[in-house]
């Protein structure tokens, strides 16, 4: 695959970047070739059942895998560096999982700018040991080309996310937020509340895609939280399955201390516009309370989907 001359691709580590393909792409010895595989559409598999006499299949929903993105650079020497120190530099960018002594690294990112939907990017791993088959010193050769083989564990593209907010400067005050998911994927919302007695949407939602809106079983249904106090400082209320529903700024699981009632929790669907939901609180301190919706941006594919 060819990627357009406008399309800016970057190799992102903890403690470097590289271009690889678009502007400056050989500034640096390291070009993208055009064997890639792997960069579009998730892994998705589609799960059908067929009862004894049934004639074809029912569908009952999809499995996505880690994504396996394969692809070649070529490396070549510069004015500033041998292509030795260009292939150490490019090696020592890549991992095959999370650095275990660091809690706060990360993966290496692949980020993908194109003219149509801007900046998304999707952490790497390598899938398999780097293979080089020379015949002679790299040291010597002018160019050399080194087959890829990454995997993403989550797999799909992330752009920028949204945040949208409700605040009052007074001990109480309710409101409208903001929420949208223009993806095509579910998104998972993260609320962040400051000290008060909340009240917060939790709608359930139908309708065709760019059409969706609340309804369904629970079209209005909204939850009152147990108070967050100052003890607490702030909480987090996270509809992602990989942490606690609600941690506070101590990042201490309070799920009994904070949540209230029957709390659902629905996922916003795919394709849903930007809808205006219902918030309140009561019992803020002096200066007010705010409530701040967070809501990631998640892609099948690197570029269009919306």
């Amino acid at each position: 695959m060819i990627l357009p001359e406008s399309t800016l691709v970057e190799i992102v580590s903890d403690h470097d970047r590289v271009t690889i393909s678009g502007p400056g792409q050989q500034d640096e010895g390291i070009e993208l070739l055009s064997k890639v595989k792997g960069l579009y559409d998730a892994p998705v598999k589609t799960v059908y059942t067929s009862a004894a006499a049934q004639i074809g299949a029912t569908y009952k929903g999809k499995t996505i895998d880690a994504r396996l993105l394969t692809f070649a650079v070529a490396l070549s020497r510069t004015r500033d560096a041998s292509i030795g120190e260009v292939e150490a530099r490019w090696r020592a960018m890549w991992e095959y999982g999370p650095d275990e002594w660091d809690p706060d690294g990360r993966l290496t990112r692949m980020e993908v700018t194109t003219e149509t939907s801007g900046l998304r990017w999707i952490e790497l791993a390598l899938e398999s040991s780097v293979d080089l088959e020379l015949e002679y010193d790299p040291a010597t050769e002018p160019t050399i080309q080194m087959p890829m083989s990454t995997i993403g564990p989550k797999p799909m593209w992330v752009s920028e996310p949204e945040m949208t907010w409700f605040e009052t400067s007074a001990s109480s005050g309710a409101g409208e937020i903001v929420a949208s998911n223009p993806t095509d994927q579910v998104m998972d919302q993260t609320w962040k509340l400051t000290r008060g007695i909340w009240t917060i949407p939790d709608p359930s939602w139908t309708g065709p895609r760019r059409e969706r809106a609340p309804g369904g079983k629970y079209p209005d249904r909204s939850i009152t939280l147990r108070p967050v106090t100052a003890e607490h400082g702030t909480v987090e209320v996270t509809r992602d399955g990989e942490r606690p529903m609600f941690l506070d700024a101590g990042r201490t699981n309070v799920t009994g201390q904070v949540g209230g009632g029957y709390f659902l929790m629905h996922s916003i669907p795919p394709h849903t516009p930007e809808t205006r939901l219902p918030i309140s609180v009561t019992g803020a301190p002096a200066g007010g309370a705010r409530a701040e919706l967070h809501q990631p941006r998640l892609w099948s594919r690197m570029q269009g989907g919306e």
